[in-house]
């Protein structure tokens, strides 16, 4: 039939779903028509399967099932129409002029927009940037509004979506954007936008621009005739198939980078209300952090809203100061569990509020290190615990982040801390060197640098691996030794000058460690003439 009515037309025949995908894939085909019940892929995995990437393409039904619900699930997967056999010459005529009325209409409608974005890239974008930010936040006026749909050529209804790009390291936003920015990031971006606005258009009439509150978000104000084609089934399909291809290019920018969407409500009117739609979709976005999800988020498929969070975790600020200051990882880690369980009991803070109170909390927390690091490595240690949280995507990998914040700042004080014990065990040690023949005692060397006799009793033990007494004997009887090997005082004079008070303890203590009295160790030390030197 087909080829009679139409004969410049070209014909192409599969015998089942999967061989058509093939033949759509090799030819360039503006309409199928399709069976619904075939082997190996029927009627509606098929339709399932062209719609993506072939955005023009029309898929009419050719069925000899009159039941409702197939029309119904046709129409809601995108089919253009739906004919019953056994099918008239007449019928097949009247649908062709439909497909080609809407190819004309689709084509016209393209060729408009290219006309339209190279009109814009050569006059005034960043007039038309400022106008769009301004309606999104509700602060056009309506000739204004009414000036955005002509340019755009927008409908009247609509809805608007927010599509965030997450990169490894998020750029900065405000006055330092610009010198910060980099070119792939943007490049990025404008990648994204045309994806966006490439995908929407088949349904309706979409505009998207950079967010004028994140750089990292793209903002689309999709406009059609009416609330209820926005949010038609086979938009939804096709809005889950442009972010799979958006989140493609965000995959391809690099191993971190990711793409979240949020879908806001649909509006009649959207021209007055795109402020509503979008903080609403915002607010969908931001979901994406508290609930995994493969694609677009929509307002209100939650069964609890984002919130304003209100006071200072300053009771949680000190307790876990006091335990990083006891060293207590574990009691650490537990509180931050119970923390951020309390902090979502009753709903779901915003993202962004909740990672700024967390900076603020890991900031307080880094001050218990401060006065035991450098500026430099203090600054580097605070930088990159905020760096850690601004970059995390999901609530569940907070307890992580912020467990591995404090177990960073226990690791530095327990280091700062053996440091300090180190510097005060040769601090001492060195005093006792110089001070030996001086009668010294654990609490008079304490007493010296101002510690208590039980610390630097410790720091002996674990610093130098023995105590206080066995130390100073060890220095008295070295200088010792040396007195007996170098000098010819009697001794008791040796005994008396490194500091043995009593000369009898000083030939006991002597003998214990040398096995020989100090008389005996000179004459070994000193044998008659032509003798061999014997040492103990």
């Amino acid at each position: 039939m087909i080829r009679s009515v139409r004969p410049e037309c070209r014909v192409i025949e599969a015998s089942n779903g999967r061989k058509a995908l093939e033949a759509i894939d090799s030819e360039p085909v503006d309409a199928v028509i399709t069976d619904i019940k075939m082997p190996i892929m029927d009627g509606f995995d098929f339709i399932e399967h062209s719609r993506r990437g072939r955005r023009q393409l029309k898929i009419i039904i050719l069925s000899g099932y009159r039941y409702f619900e197939y029309a119904q699930k046709a129409l809601q997967l995108g089919a253009f129409d739906y004919l019953l056999k056994p099918v008239r010459e007449e019928s097949i005529v009247q649908m062709l002029d439909k497909v080609e009325a809407s190819l004309r209409e689709e084509r016209s409608s393209l060729m408009e927009k290219e006309q339209l974005a190279k009109r814009l890239d050569t006059t005034l974008p960043v007039y038309y940037e400022r106008l769009l930010s301004e309606w999104i936040a509700g602060r056009l006026s309506a000739a204004k509004r009414d000036e955005l749909k002509t340019a755009f050529s927008l409908k009247e209804a609509g809805t608007v979506i927010v599509s965030r790009i997450h990169l490894g390291a998020p750029e900065d936003t405000g006055q330092e954007e610009e010198a910060g920015a980099t070119a792939e990031p943007d490049q990025l971006k404008q990648s994204v936008i045309e994806a966006l606005n490439r995908g929407l258009s088949p349904l309706g009439q979409p505009v998207s621009f950079v967010s004028p509150d994140d750089t990292r978000s793209i903002v689309t104000v999709f406009t059609t005739g009416s609330a209820a084609e926005a949010d038609h089934p086979a938009g939804t399909a096709m809005l889950e198939a442009v972010h799979k291809e958006v989140s493609g290019l965000c995959g391809g920018a690099g191993d971190d980078a990711v793409c979240t969407m949020g879908v806001g409500r649909p509006r009649g009117d959207i021209i007055a209300e795109a402020a509503g739609s979008y903080a609403e979709a915002l607010e969908a976005e931001a979901r994406h952090f508290y609930q995994s999800a493969d694609g677009p988020i929509r307002y209100g498929d939650a069964d609890r809203p984002l919130q304003r969070m209100s006071g200072e975790a300053s009771k949680d600020e000190e307790t876990l100061k006091e335990l990083i200051k006891l060293l207590k990882a574990d009691a650490f880690e537990q509180h931050i569990h119970e923390m951020l369980n309390k902090i979502t009991e009753e709903g779901f803070p915003f993202p962004d509020q909740l990672k700024a109170r967390l900076i603020r909390l890991t900031g307080s927390l880094a001050e218990t290190v401060k006065d035991m690091m450098n500026e430099e490595d203090y600054r580097q240690l605070v930088m990159q615990m905020e760096r850690q949280i601004k970059e995390c995507r999901a609530f569940g990998q907070l307890h992580g982040i912020l467990a591995g914040c404090g177990g960073q700042l226990i690791a530095a004080l327990q280091s700062m801390r053996s440091r300090k014990h180190e510097l005060t065990a040769d601090k001492c040690a060195a005093f006792i060197d110089a001070h030996y023949m001086e009668d010294l005692s654990l609490e008079a060397v304490a007493g010296r640098f101002y510690f208590s006799p039980n610390y630097l009793s410790m720091v002996f033990k674990n610093q130098l691996g023995t105590t206080f007494v066995k130390y100073l004997s060890g220095v008295r009887l070295n200088k010792a030794v040396r007195l007996l090997e170098e000098s010819d005082l009697k001794v008791y004079e040796i005994a008396a000058r490194t500091g043995f008070k009593d000369e009898k303890y000083f030939y006991r203590v002597f003998k214990r460690k040398y096995g020989v009295t100090p008389d005996e160790y000179r004459r070994l030390l000193r044998p008659a003439a032509n003798g061999p030197a014997v040492y103990p």
